[in-house]
């Protein structure tokens, strides 16, 4: 049975860890808190364990953590990434900035470490049914050791290059649409219900005519059922993408102005205390806007 480590047991990271576990693999598991759901994760075959340097037992080890900083903080200012031995794998899966992946992942090679990104498209509903798509990309000899366990997660696996910032860049494109997409939909079932057609049928007409793509569905049903919490994708995390993408935009001289647009009405939803609600929670901020 082969060994897998994986840092980070938010809802992405337990997913994960279920999911390999269910698939025979053997799973070492560190979170910098103790897990509220520590007996369903050792139910579930998942050892946790006390320290992090623990993890890379596995030669291929797993981190689903929220962002730039805090893979800053976790591996670099605490020097772990000096303690790591040499050949180990390390799949980083969390959305980051394409400048700091590529970063990161010269800070493994000068240490014979070896770096894969693979950010996934889905919300945690979809990693516990282990539905959510891959996106990968890195050296070719560590992406190869990756791409079973990577497999194992979801539904489809793509290979993007071998530049970390690849996967990155594609991933943040994608959420970019992604919260266009929701801030139309929160427009278009505001304007709806001040003309009298309740939210289940403008959900029913829309995502069984021009828009039935998988996301219209996810967030037009939450809407239409007013279902915010909890988050399977947090409104702030959205409001983290569309930034980094924004900024990456600007380093290439792109203008991307209805994402700009979109980005403020993020930040306006934030403000109002609607950080920790799901993505779709843009209705509130909408219908608050509208009255």
């Amino acid at each position: 049975m082969q060994k897998v480590g994986m840092i980070g047991l938010g809802l992405m990271g337990s997913a994960f860890a279920s999911q390999l576990a269910k698939s025979g693999y053997q799973l070492l598991a560190w979170n910098r808190h103790q897990p509220s759901n520590t007996e369903l994760l050792n139910a579930a075959g998942i050892t946790l364990v006390n320290r992090v340097q623990d993890v890379f037992a596995a030669d291929v080890v797993l981190s689903m953590l929220a962002d730039d900083a805090s893979h800053e903080e976790l591996f670099i200012k605490s020097g772990l990434l000096d303690e790591i031995p040499e050949g180990k794998v390390h799949v980083v899966m969390a959305t980051i900035s394409p400048d700091f992946a590529q970063n990161f992942a010269q800070q493994h090679t000068q240490r014979g470490l070896h770096y894969v990104a693979a950010p996934v498209l889905g919300n945690s509903k979809l990693a516990q049914a282990g539905k959510v798509h891959v996106l990968a990309s890195g050296e070719i000899e560590a992406l190869n050791k990756a791409e079973p366990i990577l497999r194992a997660l979801g539904s489809s696996f793509r290979n993007l290059g071998t530049e970390p910032k690849q996967a990155n860049t594609a991933k943040l494109a994608v959420n970019l649409l992604l919260n266009n997409a929701v801030q139309a939909l929160a427009e278009s079932f505001t304007l709806t219900e001040q003309a009298g057609i309740a939210k289940e049928q403008f959900a029913e007409l829309i995502t069984h005519t021009m828009f039935s793509a998988p996301a219209y569905k996810t967030y037009a049903d939450a809407m239409s059922q007013e279902h915010f919490q909890p988050a399977a994708f947090a409104l702030d995390m959205g409001a983290k993408d569309i930034n980094l993408a924004l900024k990456l935009a600007d380093e290439h001289g792109l203008e991307l102005p209805l994402s700009n647009q979109v980005s403020q009405c993020l930040d306006s939803a934030i403000q109002a205390g609607l950080g920790k609600y799901d993505l779709s929670a843009l209705l509130l901020a909408q219908q608050h806007k509208s009255s």
